[in-house]
Parts: structure tokens; sequence; C-alpha cells
């Protein structure tokens, strides 16, 4: 019955978060009852299918569990509060063109994957991909193991990012290392970058793609990774050439140039949505099913 569900749900929240104040989440109001039907009051009603039998907190998603804190309460900045906002036309898949990187070096590969990495950067640098509308600080450049069996996408960096010149630094960063962890994983085990490398609050992220292009498909070719996790609705149609709305993205498999491709939440969409965890770490396990990692229980801290 609907209102079975609706108490489900609330229940389901409040376990998971620790939180007894209701309404649940933002967004999120419980449903009105009137006799025997139930009129929803909120346009985005959490659906059954996000109600899960077994609570997370019996899984590895317990790691999770102190991120989400009374996070849905706090102000996000604007570009948070526009990721579900973007309209979208049909998109064409690009052409990934590489540049071509000329290093010689001796060692070994993870070296040599390593100094392509570099001279991709020094090449970038020198050039003027980045708009002149943009007053960034820094290159947001991707980090981490240069021959990575992982790679984690985004759109674009934030302010905090801009600031430091790294990715996933802000809060939705944090979120995503305790992902990582949950994974049975390190941040250095993984490849983390963005579409667009640098910060340009005056320019619509969709406006810069193309410009970035060639610099994330030699990124992505240099570090060959076998699985893509790409965060968020804008990497989700990017990568994958599709203009499907995003849940008939997001936890699917795609290929990206031969390599398989799973859209899920961007970590930032959590922190206002947190009831949206469970599907993400059933995502996660799809990833390290297809890895071969091992499965992570409570108490995991790798």
């Amino acid at each position: 019955m609907d209102w079975v569900s609706a108490l489900k749900g609330a229940l389901q929240w409040h376990i998971e978060t620790g939180d007894s104040s209701l309404p649940v989440p933002a967004g999120f109001r419980l449903p009105r009852f009137d006799g025997l039907k139930v009129q929803s009051t909120s346009e985005t009603p959490i659906q059954p299918s996000q109600i899960t039998d077994q609570s997370p907190l019996a899984n590895a998603e317990n790691v999770f569990e102190s991120a989400f804190q009374a996070e849905t309460n706090k102000p996000r900045d604007d570009r948070a509060k526009g990721l579900s906002k973007h309209t979208f036309s049909q998109p064409e898949k690009p052409c990934w063109q590489l540049i071509p990187i000329d290093i010689n070096v001796e060692g070994s590969e993870m070296g040599q994957r390593a100094a392509s990495l570099q001279a991709l950067r020094d090449q970038v640098t020198e050039g003027t991909l980045c708009s002149a509308e943009c007053s960034h600080t820094e290159y947001v450049f991707g980090q981490g193991h240069p021959g990575a069996k992982l790679l984690f996408i985004a759109d674009a960096p934030g302010p905090r990012e801009d600031e430091l010149g790294l990715p996933f630094v802000d809060e939705s960063g944090r979120l995503l290392a305790k992902m990582i962890r949950a994974m049975g994983l390190k941040r250095n085990d993984v490849y983390l970058t963005y579409l667009v490398k640098c910060y340009c609050p005056n320019k619509a992220v969709e406006e810069q793609l193309d410009d970035w292009a060639s610099v994330v498909a030699t990124e992505i070719q240099i570090v060959k990774p076998d699985v893509i996790i790409a965060l968020g609705e804008l990497t989700a149609r990017r990568l994958t050439g599709r203009s499907d709305a995003f849940p008939h993205l997001r936890g699917k498999w795609f290929d990206y140039e031969g390599i398989p491709i799973l859209p899920t939440f961007h970590p930032e969409a959590l922190l206002q949505f947190p009831q949206s965890k469970s599907l993400v770490w059933t995502d996660l396990k799809a990833v390290m099913r297809n890895l071969g990692l091992p499965a992570q229980g409570p108490g995991t801290n790798k």
C-alpha cells in the first residue's frame, strides 16, 4: 500500500541518518493522507525502488554515514543547486582527437605514463584553452595513480579546487574519498579528473567542453583505466553521447572508446539528497565486481 511505502521511506531516513526531524530530506515532504488515497506534496517523492529491505547500515554503506549528518540543511553554492537544472539539446559524441605527446624516458611503464601526464599538463599550461572570461587561479588537472584501473571523472572543479589546484578537495571530495574507501581502495589507487580543467563561474561548463575534449581524451588514453565512473548527469551525457534522462543512464554500463563506463550520482548531489546513497552503493558494488575487487563489509577500513 502507498502509505506503507511512505512510512517505510520516513523510517529509512531516520535509521540511516539519525535525524529525527520530519519532514525528511530537502525537496521531500511526507505524503498527505486523504482517506485511503495518498496525495504527495512533493514533486520528488522517494520512490519504492530507492527503499531497500536491508538497511545500508548492515553493509559497507556505513562508511558514508557521518558525511550525511545535517547536510541537507546547509546552503549549497549555485553550482550545486544547478546540478539537476541543466537543459540539454541532443548531444553529439565528440571527436576525441588525441594530443600527440612526445616523451622519451627510461624506466617502468608507470614512470612513462606519469611523464606523459606531466607533459600533457605542461603543454596545456602553456596554451590558452581556458576562456578569457575565466578568472581561475589554477588549472585543475587529474591526480592519482598514472595506471589506475578505476578512473572517476566529473564535470568541472569548484572554487576550493581552483584555490588549491587539486581535484575533489571540497566537501563533496571528502565524501568521494569515503566512497573510494568503502570500495576497499585508497585515493592514490584511483585517478580523479574533470571534463573541464579550470573553474569558470561566469561561463557555463557545457560551453567549455569542446575546448577540453582532446585533453580529456589524451589523459584517459594515457591512464588506460579498466573502468570509468562518470559522476553526474552532464558527465554521463558527454562521455556516453546519450541524451537520455539521468535515471536511464545511472547504474547502467556504456562504452567509452572501448572502456566500460558507469554513470552514478555526483557526491554533491548526495550531500543534498542523502537517500540516494544506497543507489550509489549499488553502482559501486557493480564496479567492484567488474574489477574483481573483494566485497566489503562493516568495519572495513582500507
